[in-house]
């Protein structure tokens, strides 16, 4: 396992810059429980994503078919959460309004003077938005041109992560008045990160195999040297 990562990180890595946390999050709104019939969807929706195994081949067509085996499933780790992250992102962009492509940009604190100077409620939110720990060069990883596949994989197999984040970010903004201004994105800000655990929870398994999936891999076959799934 260690020599495979080693490889990966030969064609992935890149050079790790020097990078300061980003900016804090605070807002004075206060943020409500998810609506019954939304949260119950949402529970049982995320749930039965919690109790899935992916398979060899599954975890191969996340990477694009550019890795295959035990190399995409470690790949994976990394990979697969940093695709979930983005598409929590994108859809907090879309309930706000704006762009969905979260931009690939580096890593940096934003001052008070920097908020207050933002001219467009837009740019204020791009200051402000949640980093994804791998989405930004000084983490090490160069994850952006492999997100496309593993995306896709993710609405078309388990389309349930990108509802439920956008089931709760448009509740919680129709909760509200008036045009989109500071206040909403800090307060919608603040919800996304509300769902936001919610799904890294429910989703954490399918990167770091559980016991139970361990136990239903199959065996390797012994001419080939590789799992059937």
């Amino acid at each position: 396992m260690l020599s495979e990562l080693l490889i990966i990180c030969f064609f992935f890595v890149t050079p790790v810059q020097a990078g300061a946390l980003a900016s804090h999050i605070s807002t004075t709104a206060t943020p409500k429980n998810f609506d019954n019939e939304t949260a119950l969807f949402i529970d049982e929706e995320l749930t039965k994503i919690s109790n899935t195994c992916l398979t060899g081949r599954d975890h191969e067509e996340i990477t694009g078919n550019i890795l295959k085996d035990e190399m995409a499933r470690t790949f994976n780790v990394f990979l697969g959460s940093e695709a979930v992250d983005v598409i929590g992102l994108m859809e907090l962009r879309s309930v706000l309004g704006f762009s969905p492509s979260v931009p690939w940009k580096h890593l940096k604190t934003v001052s008070l003077k920097e908020l207050e100077a933002a001219p467009t409620v837009e740019e204020y939110y791009e200051l402000k938005e949640p980093f994804s720990y791998y989405h930004y060069p000084e983490n090490g990883w160069n994850l952006e041109k492999n997100l496309p596949p593993a995306i896709a994989f993710l609405d078309n197999k388990f389309p349930a992560i990108r509802t439920a984040y956008r089931k709760h970010l448009e509740e919680q903004i129709g909760r509200l008045e008036g045009k989109i201004d500071r206040a909403v994105v800090d307060y919608v800000i603040k919800q996304y990160y509300v769902i936001h655990y919610r799904v890294d929870e429910k989703t954490r398994g399918l990167w770091v195999e559980t016991e139970e999936c361990k136990t239903k891999r199959p065996k390797k076959n012994s001419c080939r040297g590789k799992n059937t799934w």
